[in-house]
């Protein structure tokens, strides 16, 4: 979704509002301003006697230096070990800085509401490159061009992070990565994007043997750069990344962002064929770019400050620099801008030298300091510095703010004469927002303890000057949430820092852990009378409880002053922020304004994000429960709370209208869910009155999650043995959201605490909602990557000697192991085509034996040392390409037709071992002939699903595509209703080696309905398919009608009309690019039952049919020249045809983020169906 973009004042000027990076001698950009202020020289120097000989005396040995370049944290991005083992580690480290940059500025995906593009490059290639990986050629070669080709730079990103803006890599030589920031802000400015990764990554490779010097060359002499300096001889090569992330400043103030700087302006050009070479720097070019960019900023360049220079440190690059600096600034007064450029302290990081440069230029501006320039003791005699604006500080120099906001700018020049220069100002002052809690929940989660306890000790650093409003907005609302958790709720920094230590000293084990998405039930307690001073402390300290308070008595204003609700809206009017203080008679509201502040609260809980399984309550609080379900109105849950005998109670339900609960609602009376009819019965509400309720179920104990008492710990009516505080509750005990009258902490604390303890165990919340706005995010230590060496060739100790040890600390395994898979019967019809089999005798051995060769199979394709019986395959890393090939190997192995579905169906090796032992007993002398080549497969495996013919339900058959994989419906069976099953057909000889594939669609159709049938002998169904599949879906349903079976419905998923398929569209369709990047053994046959397919597609004619059937047509990839549309085709034989349109194309509106809007379409079509 993209956000409209940002008007004036602010509507043309972009913020930089997240950084992050690795650079020689510093780990981040505070490191890297460390050694920038105090004019450190970091670059690697080492005796010649340790690098190799290379052939020449001239080899310098000094190099910009990165520790841990062969290490990387694959099970953080759901990368396999042996995938991460093929990427290029440019590509490794870039995502890894990208991932970072966004934890800095509080933009993480999930919690964004807007675009995120990525604009990005890498270096020159040298890692894992030959003949055959430069080609795509040879074992594998197409998987290894993928992992090192410098054209997915920016892709890989925006797919391992799920980012939908533009992902455009950039290519431009040195200034690649200034480039990028200069098309990121036109894509911000254009409203492609609301938030841009603009960034780039170099290593060179071998990593510390330096280089050769040749005379007149860019390198220098003695391996030291001195740009500007009368000793200048050239640079000296480094590695390095570095990133920004950036927002149109109008959205990065309303998001309450921290901003390092404002981009005023930028232009990119190039030198054309005006210069010496083709690899000379141009003055001409770089003095046109510099205007430009000032031009655009509308900015004088007398009140630029600071200078981050190119600065290669040549001698002609240095000359050629000066004079197009001099004339650009020409007007400024002598010496009014200071000059430098980081490449004196770290190297020239290639194309990540302008973003480097872009980041010691936005902290010199956050910090008003500007470092010295290095080695330039004495200026090089051409640069005229005496009567030119610039000036070389010896030392580092305070800069004071003044009435004109602090300006720099920064240029990179690139071989090739493309030019960047960007125009910098200092942040807008930024007033810290009013925040009205008096305490501030603290959320911390990662992936593992080790990673809980480092995040937690690096945060605890920062709470001396870190604001502890600040800091809980940005933990609740700008990081993602991970699995491992801890919460808590401080009143000041020193309890929170203190808490912190703790955490970091004493967590081990699974503390903390939340193994599932839990939802939690609501338990509302009969309506004691509150407490005046504490709801009003809470309705001040949480506005949106206020909000909610103010929504009720708008629900129950208008009424007569004689009646009860109008007494109930002058009390609840009374605590809130702004009503007059008044002294009232009693110090404890009404029992009626206590039931509707209760109300209020179930109401801000649900505004939170909770979503409750189920509603209880007794007393008035059964009440209020009926409310929250939506079977009540509020006006109506107050009368009938006032009705005290049988006649009110009749007279007020009588006018009640029965309404379907929206929520389970468990009746404190029967025990069972309340019904409609119950709601609006009178009998029910009086027989209520005078009946014992049933004991304590309706604090629904049997619940094994999160239960939220809306109430203080006494008012359930258990004593304290079921209800605690939230700080030392345990899983299944009841959590107060409201204090007792005696509490300090008041209510405001224990209700933070119960939200925080509830998503501690799972509880999904809406974090923009918990933390009260405006926002206001600012720079925290971000989770350490738990890295493990990655790479594909021996490397001399001597070379990885400083970055091996400490990644030989770290686990063989980067995630918590997910729970045990449960172990009981397959889903029905889920893997029929398997060949059931008796059991051995020895069943124990025969499924220790194939759970050795899975394991085995699955360690050597993800990478891994080894593989636990319940690791999840995904969890991983492994994806639906990596399935293909494991399903392959392992089907050799065992001499069985194994398919990627059945692996993705038990993604654990125990639950898939369980699945086979069947049909592979194990023998001493062989294993038994292969099963039959498979047809249908339950789709939908992340979630419960009904088998086929479950009353209630109404499966839908989905047929595949060209080429026979019914993998293609994967997010769209996820994306469905719950109780919706999804079964896909696989083509048949897709997966059997010497098997032929049906080139009959009517054949196929046939054999597909028996299976149907089989599968859903009764009940109602769905038959469909997209493209191919749709129109076989269609014969499919014709058969049925024949034999009184008839679907419920027909789905044809943007499926052509057969008659208008030419002989060009179907051979295009049948050698699709795709098929190259199938494992080798599948390419010839997935290519032979596409050729197949698009015969038999060619060959049909559709029958006409008047069952009911929708067309579903993509929304992009059609153009107006072209055909008519197949859906007209389609109409001619099939009376009353249903047409919707989904977004994406023709592929893509199967996956996400599209299958979720093909899903809800299809929804409206299949649930009628269904009861539920």
């Amino acid at each position: 979704m993209n956000l409209p973009a940002a008007e004036a004042p602010h509507g043309s000027t972009v913020a930089i509002v997240g950084m992050a990076g690795r650079f020689p001698g510093a780990a981040d950009p505070s490191q890297l301003w460390d050694i920038s202020l105090n004019g450190r020289d970091v670059i690697t120097r080492r005796p010649a006697t340790e690098i190799p000989s290379r052939g020449s005396s001239r080899h310098i040995a000094a190099a910009g230096v990165l520790p841990g370049i062969d290490a990387f944290d694959a099970g953080f991005f759901s990368i396999s070990a042996h995938e991460a083992d093929r990427i290029d580690p440019q590509q490794r480290l870039l995502l890894e800085c990208a991932w970072e940059t966004l934890v800095d500025a509080g933009c993480v995906p999930g919690r964004f509401n807007g675009a995120i593009g990525v604009f990005a490059g890498v270096g020159t290639v040298g890692y894992g490159t030959d003949e055959t990986s430069a080609t795509g050629s040879g074992a594998g070669g197409q998987s290894r061009l993928l992992a090192v080709g410098r054209d997915f730079a920016a892709t890989r990103i925006a797919h391992r992070l799920d980012l939908h803006g533009p992902a455009l890599t950039v290519q431009t030589a040195c200034s690649t990565s200034l480039v990028a920031v200069h098309l990121g802000v036109q894509s911000l400015l254009a409203g492609d994007s609301d938030a841009v990764l603009a960034g780039a990554a170099a290593i060179r490779l071998p990593h510390h043997d330096g280089y050769v010097y040749q005379p007149g060359g860019i390198f220098a002499a003695d391996g030291r750069c001195r740009p500007f300096s009368a000793d200048a001889q050239g640079t000296v090569p480094g590695s390095g990344v570095a990133m920004v992330l950036l927002k149109r400043l109008a959205d990065a103030v309303t998001h309450g962002d921290h901003i390092y700087a404002v981009i005023k302006g930028s232009a990119v050009n190039n030198d054309g064929r005006a210069k010496q070479s083709f690899s000379a720097p141009s003055v001409a070019g770089q003095l046109d770019v510099i205007t430009t960019a000032h031009r655009r900023a509308g900015v004088d360049p007398a009140t630029v400050g600071y200078m981050e220079a190119h600065g290669t440190a040549t001698p002609l690059g240095d000359e050629i620099e000066f004079d197009a600096l001099g004339r650009a600034f020409r007007i400024a007064p002598p010496g009014a801008c200071a000059l430098g450029s980081v490449k004196a302290n770290v190297g020239h990081l290639d194309v990540a030298a302008g973003v480097t440069g872009l980041i010691k230029a936005a902290l010199v501006l956050r910090h008003g300091r500007i470092p010295p320039a290095l080695y330039c003791e004495t200026p090089h005699p051409a640069l005229r510095l005496k009567d030119s604006p610039f000036r070389l500080p010896m030392t580092a120099e305070p800069w004071p703010a003044s009435d004109t906001p602090r300006r720099a700018a920064v240029s990179s020049f690139g071989v090739g004469g493309t030019n960047a220069h960007v125009v910098l100002e200092e942040a807008p002052p930024s007033v810290a927002p009013p925040r009205t809690r008096r305490c501030h929940l603290l959320l911390l989660s990662e992936r593992s303890p080790a990673a809980l306890r480092a995040t937690a000790g690096a945060l605890a650093t920062r709470l001396p000057e870190a604001p502890l409003a600040a800091v809980s907005s940005t933990l609740v609302s700008g990081r993602a949430f991970h699995s491992h958790r801890w919460s808590h709720v401080a009143v000041n920094a020193r309890s929170a820092r203190e808490a912190l230590l703790h955490l970091a000293d004493h967590l081990t084990g699974e503390s903390g852990k939340s193994m599932a998405e839990a939802r939690p039930v609501l338990v509302l307690p009969h309506s004691a009378r509150l407490s005046v001073h504490q709801l009003r402390e809470l309705a001040h300290e949480e506005l949106p409880y206020a909000d909610q308070l103010r929504q009720l008595t708008a629900e129950l204003d208008g009424t007569p002053r004689e009646n009860s609700c109008h007494a109930t809206v002058k009390s609840l009017a009374s605590l809130l922020p702004g009503a007059p203080v008044t002294t009232v008679s009693d110090r404890l509201l009404s029992p009626t304004a206590s039931f509707a502040a209760t109300l209020a609260l179930a109401r801000l809980l649900l505004c939170w994000g909770v979503a409750p399984a189920r509603v209880s309550g007794t007393g008035s609080g059964a009440i209020a429960a009926v409310c929250v379900a939506g079977v009540l109105t509020v006006r109506e849950a107050v009368l009938l709370a006032e009705a005290r005998d049988t006649e009110a109670i009749r007279r007020t339900v009588a006018g009640f209208e029965p309404r379907t609960p929206h929520l389970p609602c468990r009746s404190d009376l029967t025990g069972a869910d309340l019904t409609a009819a119950q709601a609006a019965d009178p009998d029910y509400w009086v027989t209520r009155r005078t009946a014992v309720t049933r004991g304590t179920s309706w604090l629904l104990p049997d619940h094994d999650g999160p239960r939220l008492l809306l109430g203080a710990p006494d008012s359930a009516g258990t004593g304290r043995s079921d209800t605690t505080t939230p700080d030392n509750a345990d899983r299944g005990q009841l959590l107060p959201c409201l204090a007792e009258p005696d509490d300090r902490r008041g209510h405001s604390w224990h209700l933070l605490a119960t939200m925080g303890r509830a998503w501690e165990e799972g509880v999904p919340i809406d974090p923009e909602a918990l933390d009260p706005k405006p926002h206001r995010h600012i720079p925290l230590p971000s989770r350490p990557f738990e890295r493990r060496r990655h790479w594909t060739d021996p490397v001399p100790s001597a070379i990885l000697s400083e970055t091996t040890k400490p990644v030989q600390d770290y686990p063989a395994r980067t995630q918590p192991p997910r729970p045990a898979a449960s172990v009981g019967p397959s889903r029905p019809h889920g893997d029929n085509h398997l060949n059931q089999r008796p059991a051995p005798e020895s069943s124990t051995d025969g499924l220790h034996a194939i759970l050795r060769q899975i394991t085995a199979s699955w360690a050597e394709a993800l990478g891994l040392a080894d593989v636990a019986p319940d690791d999840d395959f995904t969890e991983l890393g492994g994806d639906s390409l990596l399935a293909l090939e494991v399903s392959e190997t392992l089907g050799r192995a065992l001499d069985q037709v194994l398919t990627p579905e059945l692996l993705l169906n038990h993604p654990t090796p125990r639950g898939l071992a369980e699945r086979l032992l069947p049909v592979v007993p194990h023998r001493s002398d062989s294993l038994t002939a292969p099963a039959p080549a498979p047809s249908l497969t339950l789709l939908a495996t992340r979630r419960p699903a009904p088998p086929a013919g479950t009353a209630g339900t109404t499966p839908l058959f989905l047929v595949h595509p060209v080429g026979g994989s019914a993998l293609v419906y994967r997010d769209l069976a996820e994306a469905l209703a719950p109780d919706v099953p999804v079964y896909g057909f696989t083509a048949p000889g897709l997966f059997a080696p010497g098997d032929e594939p049906l080139t009959d669609l009517a054949v196929m159709a046939r054999m597909y309905a028996e299976e149907l049938l089989t599968t859903c002998p009764s009940g109602p169904f769905w038959v469909g398919g997209s493209s191919y599949g749709g129109v076989v879906a269609h014969e499919m349903a014709r058969l049925l009608d024949l034999r009184q079976r008839p679907p419920g419905g027909t789905l044809l998923l943007d499926s052509p009309w057969p008659p208008w398929v030419s002989q060009e569209e179907a051979s295009a369709a049948a050698q699709s690019e795709q098929v190259r990047t199938l494992p080798e053994p599948l390419q010839g046959r997935v290519l032979r039952a596409r050729l197949a397919h698009t015969a038999a597609l060619r060959a049909y004619t559709p029958a006409p049919r008047s069952g009911p059937t929708v067309y579903v047509s993509a929304a992009t990839g059609r153009t107006k020249d072209g055909p008519r549309a197949p859906e007209e085709g389609w109409a001619s034989v099939i009376p009353n045809l249903v047409v919707e349109t989904s977004p994406g194309g023709h592929e893509s509106m199967l996956v996400e983020p599209h299958s979720s809007a093909l899903a809800r379409c299809l929804n409206r079509y299949l649930r009628p169906c269904n009861p539920h």
